[in-house]
């Protein structure tokens, strides 16, 4: 869908919920307004939990040394995994006894970087999130200062900072506010990136941790962005996330080259032999899938993990078949059930 222009918000209408149905019957305790939470994360927790220690003190946490630092960046190529991370911190964070309980504001921006389509989806989303804090309270927020009738660029900030800042005083908690930058437009737009340095310095509760596909080391405002590189899974994990999302059990064949296949009859008679044998248990599996060089060729990355693990399914003799090894050196050419060869990896940030 082509972005809309930008559209007024009015701080005195926040009564009204995003939710289906009033604000009054929004429980405290709801992560409705969160993405769902990815399926088969693995991993992760340290990221997750150095994250929230740098943001600690500013949360007024206990999690131990926490430098008061608000703004965190965490980077990381195609595909490792980013956008699962800012979906799980946004759900560890706001569980009940939790740093950010009902203080997570959830922004994710897809498509191509264009400003007026960042501004919109902050205005919703900060509007949803003023309807929540209020509803937790039990009464309606008292309305901030009208915007004026404009739609260009200051004056949606001036929108943004006004309506932040509000959140911030009637409140009373800390909010973390999670870009998941699909877009890419805050490296490209550096307007877009002094926004959030506005928005940090008019909400003293307000943190921000942003997952771009590149470091972000100028600071917003006075704030230092403390930025960290997502790792690859190691290869225990990435064993472990495969396992999941096999669609059949791995046998002893999986795990065995492939003899040469010199003509048709041989072809089908490797298949009923690569067929025989009881499913490994997962402790053994997971043993071997750590050493095999389909896993290992994958360096970890989650996407790829999940694309390789999909496609094992019953047609398909061995892990090998997947490698493209094992047949006198050159590329494999059994075909797979969905008719492709080799693995091309798709990337993706939603995994």
């Amino acid at each position: 869908d082509s972005p809309g222009p930008l559209r007024e918000r009015s701080w005195s209408n926040l009564q009204v919920s995003p939710y289906s149905g009033s604000c009054s019957s929004w429980q405290p305790n709801s992560s409705d307004h969160l993405p769902p939470k990815i399926e088969d994360f693995i991993g992760r927790s340290s990221v997750l939990c150095e994250i929230l220690r740098n943001l600690d003190a500013v949360a007024g946490g206990n999690a131990g040394s926490g430098n008061g630092r608000r703004a965190v960046v965490v980077s990381g190529v195609a595909g490792q995994g980013k956008s699962a991370v800012a979906v799980e911190l946004a759900h560890f964070s706001t569980a009940p006894g939790r740093m950010f309980l009902q203080g997570i504001i959830f922004v994710c921006l897809q498509g191509e970087p264009e400003v007026s389509r960042v501004l919109e989806v902050l205005e919703s989303a900060l509007q949803a999130a003023t309807s929540r804090a209020f509803a937790v309270e039990g009464h309606r927020p008292s309305s901030p200062p009208g915007p004026q009738q404009t739609t260009n660029f200051g004056d949606a900030c001036k929108r943004l900072k006004q309506g932040f800042q509000h959140l911030d005083r009637q409140s009373g908690r800390a909010h973390l506010l999670i870009v998941d930058d699909g877009m890419g437009v805050l490296a490209q737009s550096p307007e877009v990136w002094n926004l959030f340095g506005i928005l940090l310095e008019a909400a003293p509760r307000l943190c921000l941790a942003a997952f771009s596909r590149v470091q972000l080391y100028e600071s917003l405002g006075d704030c230092k962005c403390v930025n960290f590189e997502l790792p690859p899974l190691s290869i225990v994990e990435a064993a472990e996330l495969f396992l999941l999302r096999v669609h059949r059990p791995l046998r002893q064949a999986d795990f065995c080259e492939p003899p040469t296949v010199s003509n048709e009859r041989s072809k089908a008679a490797d298949v009923a032999v690569m067929d025989i044998g009881a499913p490994l248990s997962k402790a053994d599996a997971l043993r071997r899938l750590a050493a095999h060089p389909v896993l290992l060729s994958l360096g970890g990355n989650p996407a790829q993990v999940r694309a390789a693990g999909g496609r094992v399914t019953p047609e398909l003799r061995s892990l090998y078949d997947l490698h493209g090894i094992g047949r006198t050196g050159g590329a494999s050419p059994v075909q797979h059930a969905s008719g492709a060869a080799a693995l091309s990896w798709p990337m993706s940030e939603d995994v």
